[in-house]
């Protein structure tokens, strides 16, 4: 399991960063939209009735859910922060990987998320390091 587009203020049991560095230099990559895209197609695997909020102005982000695309696992909130703000960070070698990818269609049994679902709350419980 790899993480991408975790936020500490939201997330701190699981590998991310501190808002403020997420959105400051750093790799970005050319074509956002496309990225956005992808990540709105992860497979939601798990939910949690919050709302969320941008950290900078407080606008209504949406409920907190995390999406997979088997490989990696990505809080809903990434897809705001790569759309909303241009120079928001993305992992170099999820770029890659989203190269690769990003024509794949997204295709999840049942019993692959629900091992990814038990494999993430151990990070987010904080069992998992």
């Amino acid at each position: 399991m790899k993480f991408t587009g975790f936020i500490k203020e939201y997330d701190n049991n699981i590998p991310g960063t501190a808002v403020s560095e997420l959105l400051s230099a750093g790799f970005t990559a050319d074509d956002k939209s496309k990225i956005v895209d992808y990540l709105k197609n992860g497979k939601p695997f798990v939910g949690i009735m919050e709302m969320q909020h941008d950290l900078f102005d407080n606008e209504v982000i949406g409920p907190c859910e995390y999406r997979t695309d088997g490989v990696y696992v990505w809080p809903g909130y990434y897809q705001f922060y790569v759309n909303k703000y241009s120079d928001c960070y993305i992992d170099e070698e999820f770029a890659r990987h989203f190269s690769s990818n990003s024509e794949v269609d997204i295709n999840l049994s049942e019993s692959d998320l629900k091992a990814i679902e038990q494999e993430f709350m151990l990070y987010w419980c904080g069992k998992l390091k």
